[in-house]
């Protein structure tokens, strides 16, 4: 198991915990801490990392969607709404979740994608055939594509024929 896959199983924790807390304070059990409203906790708890960009953005003078968020979490815990506080970062929690799951496959798929990019070009020159590498292809030169050879660039097909996917 890389540190990808640890980092992930944790926040996967984390976020369950937060919800359960979240579940629990909205059915009444396990209400209040210290004398406190457990939706603060949560509150606090699941948003740490929004609220520690936010202020870090504001410190640089840059404006961030955290910002506004935190702002609205504030206002519902300065109305008294903090169930609605708590809510609002749990949601924020699991779609910081799905957008990280979501960037991580993208990457995955281009890197797979660039893999299989062909690294050579068979070029035809004086009636010869060069094998070169594909970032030596200038304009103009005239490549040849075999069938179930990959394309190794953009061009106009000056003869043959063939499917191309």
């Amino acid at each position: 198991m890389n540190e990808g896959q640890r980092q992930r199983i944790l926040y996967y924790c984390f976020a369950a915990f937060v919800g359960v807390l979240l579940a629990l304070s909205w059915l009444g059990i396990f209400k209040f801490i210290f004398g406190i409203d457990t939706a603060v906790f949560i509150t606090l708890l699941a948003g740490y990392k929004t609220f520690y960009n936010s202020i870090s953005a504001l410190l640089e003078k840059r404006i961030s969607a955290d910002i506004a968020l935190c702002v609205a979490v504030v206002a519902a815990l300065a109305v008294g709404e903090y169930f609605s506080a708590a809510e609002a970062m749990f949601i924020v929690l699991v779609g910081e979740e799905l957008e990280s799951y979501a960037a991580e496959r993208t990457g995955a798929a281009i890197e797979r994608f660039v893999e299989q990019l062909p690294r050579l070009a068979t070029v035809l020159r004086h009636g010869l055939e060069e094998v070169i590498p594909v970032e030596d292809l200038r304009i103009g030169y005239l490549v040849a594509v075999r069938s179930g050879e990959r394309i190794p660039a953009d061009g106009v097909i000056e003869s043959g024929y063939s499917a191309i996917d």
